[in-house]
């Protein structure tokens, strides 16, 4: 697991012209994290430290393991705080537990959690397991992410790609406007760059309001390695004016572009006994991941739930 392969969506550039928006022109987002700025070079991420799991959400859920077939059981009781390493994970105490699989909307169908998989890389990764079944037609190739029945329901989202291309470059340019918007860009060398959206992940919150997922980077070309601006962004907009994004929530990293993470939305869910939507992500760098959820915590706010421990070599 020494190799872990960056899933860098389709990237939709944007002209240079909006990064130039006066400060006069830039509006108040409810940003819920700001990074600190740092100098070319170094690598600026101000660690937020998330509230205890919610337990409405279960004790136990699993994403799709490296290889086919197999899960990663992760317990959330364990976060960015912690080493896998001085974990006392035990699979028996999950063994037969009952898992729903989920993709975007879609309920897939029931699997238990079966025989643990003994780990031979050496590496501190969560327990790996194989899930049953419940049905025959359970269709485990296509999951994203499987909670204890009852907790969650999943929120299907749209991205670029599937967009309309009218829509799609609607949405881009909506993106990259928030963004060059935010109030926390303090690094002078990326003045003047062109924002570039990376991924945008647009979602339904009520019927008048919707929720979109963001990345949007910055890059000073050097021959070496660019130095790299990541903006992870959630913002709303409102359905009668779908032009006007409000920025819910940002988080900011700047280093070089060997130490930035690249962004995987798992799902959107909903926790029907908090009644809020969260967003549960996957942060890859080079040598493993983490998974961060970000919780809806009212109209046009949004707030770091939870972050897990690494998981790699």
């Amino acid at each position: 697991m020494t190799d872990w392969p960056r899933r860098l969506p389709l990237v939709f550039a944007v002209l240079a012209a909006l990064t130039s928006c006066s400060r006069e022109d830039r509006g108040t987002g409810k940003d819920t994290v700001l990074a600190d700025a740092s100098p070319p070079g170094g690598v600026a991420r101000r660690v937020v430290r998330g509230a205890p799991w919610d337990t409405a959400a279960g004790a136990v859920f699993a994403i799709p393991a490296e290889v086919p077939g197999m899960a990663w059981l992760i317990d959330p009781a364990y976060t960015d705080d912690q080493r896998l390493d001085t974990l006392q994970l035990d699979l028996r105490r999950d063994r037969g537990t009952e898992l729903n699989l989920i993709s975007g909307g879609d309920s897939l169908g029931m699997v238990q959690v079966g025989m643990a998989v003994p780990d031979s890389t050496g590496c501190n990764i969560w327990p790996v397991a194989v899930l049953d079944p419940v049905a025959p037609n359970t269709a485990r190739g296509e999951w994203r992410v499987a909670f204890q029945p009852g907790r969650v329901t999943g929120v299907a989202f749209d991205s670029l790609p599937g967009l309309s291309p009218a829509d799609s470059a609607r949405l881009t340019v909506a993106v990259a406007r928030a963004a060059s918007r935010l109030e926390d860009d303090t690094s002078a060398v990326f003045r003047g760059r062109p924002y570039v959206v990376r991924q945008a992940s647009r979602f339904r919150l009520t019927e008048d309001r919707r929720g979109v997922l963001a990345e949007v980077v910055r890059i000073v070309p050097q021959e070496a390695n660019p130095l790299h601006e990541q903006i992870v962004m959630i913002l709303e907009e409102l359905r009668e004016s779908p032009a006007v994004l409000t920025t819910a929530y940002h988080e900011r990293a700047i280093g070089l572009e060997e130490a930035t993470t690249s962004v995987e939305l798992l799902a959107v869910l909903r926790v029907p006994a908090a009644g809020r939507h969260t967003v549960l992500l996957r942060r890859d760098q080079e040598n493993g991941f983490t998974l961060q959820l970000v919780e809806q915590a009212g109209p046009g706010r949004w707030n770091q739930r939870w972050r897990s421990a690494f998981a790699g070599c």
